[in-house]
């Protein structure tokens, strides 16, 4: 297994950036420390199995980043609470690939940690 770090506020860049929106923005609710990649609330997981293609190792890193970028993602205890504005703490993104007969296997890992305003 191969394992690598990414880090996210570049990851995020790339994203918006792709998305026609500039280029080097960043996202004010999303900040990176790296003490998050030890003590979390929960970490955001997405797999994908493919032929290798790198393309499909960066569209399932987007649809993991994509919760945090449009605030989607939280407890879900915290829901039903009158949540009014939601940032969050992120560690590193870790991409864990395996190879397997014609096929390749990634799976992204989010730390996060959540502050909630009601």
């Amino acid at each position: 297994m191969k394992v690598t770090k990414l880090n996210i506020i570049e990851e995020i860049s790339k994203v918006i950036e792709l998305n026609g929106y500039g280029n080097g923005l960043v996202l004010q609710h999303i900040q990176y420390d790296e003490k998050v990649n030890d003590e979390y609330d929960y970490q955001i997981i997405r797999q994908s199995t493919h032929d290798g293609t790198m393309l499909f190792t960066k569209n399932v890193i987007q649809e993991a980043l994509t919760p945090l970028m449009k605030k989607e993602s939280c407890h879900v205890d915290y829901v039903n609470k009158g949540v009014k504005d939601i940032s969050y703490l992120v560690g590193n993104i870790t991409v864990e690939t395996e190879y397997k007969v014609n096929k390749q296997v990634d799976t992204i890992k989010i730390p996060v940690k959540c502050n909630y305003t009601f």
